[in-house]
């Protein structure tokens, strides 16, 4: 019974966020789980109300994290 209590509140605050972003195209996406669209865009997760509760970068490319590495290496 403490299992499921607990679950329970570990899993509210994700069941009250949602996430948005705004493609390539310019085309809104929001969903309760991260839009297939959002992969290569900045994607908010927002609440309920519209409050934005964190900003998700996309994830970089090979290439990026690559060049990324070779700046850190030079500074």
């Amino acid at each position: 019974m403490k299992i499921l209590l607990i679950l329970a509140l570990l899993l509210a605050p994700a069941a009250n966020a949602a996430y948005k972003c705004k493609d390539e195209k310019g085309v809104t996406h929001i969903g309760d789980t991260p839009p297939a669209g959002c992969a290569n865009v900045v994607m908010y997760e927002v609440s309920r109300s519209g409050t934005i509760l964190r900003k998700i970068d996309p994830t970089p490319t090979g290439e990026q994290l690559r060049a990324k590495v070779e700046e850190e290496a030079r500074q």
